[in-house]
């Protein structure tokens, strides 16, 4: 069984390795495009967020690696040009047991000049449980800020989550929705130069989350915006 998850973790490494970037945005912007960007762009920030519907509790700590996945920009989105590449957002998580049935978590990326900052809170419907069969479900509230060269991009989210408890993976689905306001900062079209764009989407995400050994899991998950499919992965050490 490790050595299938150990394979699995790689083929998805491999797979979101390719991060790519919006240096095409310069060149593409318009105000037909900057709507649709703002929803696909939004989407992306907020994928990744969650990996199971249980709180870790008062005490409890996680610290990973977790990746965002774009297939391709949706068909109204030309901002990033016509071959509608993937896009992927690497992270850094953080995330805290507090007091009431609260997590709190932060998040950081920066990759091709593209900073972002991000965290937020969860608080669980139910009590933690590791009964096997339990049902857990928490409810998600996040944000972040990102800039680059050519735009700033504030974002939030709300989701439902819920998952099962087995012995060594948890499936859990979310359903919730991206709220983002872009400005533009620099791009070709300079009449576009400082102008504001705000935008919503649901969100859908179904995955599983492994537990590698005592200490460590492994996530995988499709999710489902308005740019279509695309993906998510986490790998981290949890107590």
């Amino acid at each position: 069984m490790k050595k299938i998850l150990i394979s699995i973790i790689l083929i998805s490494v491999a797979g979101l390795s390719y991060a790519g970037s919006y240096d095409d945005f310069y060149n593409n912007a318009s105000a037909e495009n900057l709507k649709p960007f703002t929803k696909d762009a939004s989407a992306l920030l907020n994928s990744g967020i969650f990996t199971t519907g249980r709180i870790l509790g008062w005490g409890g700590y996680r610290f990973g690696v977790r990746a965002s996945y774009m297939n391709k920009p949706s068909d109204e989105n030309t901002a990033l040009g016509t071959d509608k590449s993937s896009l992927t957002v690497p992270w850094i998580q953080a995330d805290i047991g507090l007091p009431l049935r609260i997590d709190g978590f932060i998040r950081t990326s920066n990759y091709h000049k593209y900073a972002i900052t991000g965290g937020g809170f969860r608080w669980g419907v139910f009590r933690p449980s590791d009964k096997p069969g339990s049902f857990q479900m928490l409810i998600s509230l996040a944000g972040h800020n990102s800039v680059n060269d050519y735009f700033s991009l504030t974002t939030y989210n709300a989701s439902l989550v819920g998952s099962f408890k087995f012995d060594t993976f948890n499936p859990y689905a979310g359903v919730g929705i991206d709220y983002g306001k872009l400005q533009v900062r620099n791009v070709a079209d300079s009449s576009l130069i400082g102008v504001s764009e705000e935008a919503s989407t649901p969100h859908y995400t179904l995955g599983v989350n492994f537990l590698l050994w005592k200490f460590f899991e492994f996530a995988i998950a499709g999710n489902y915006a308005n740019y279509g499919l695309g993906g998510e992965a986490s790998l981290a050490f949890r107590f």
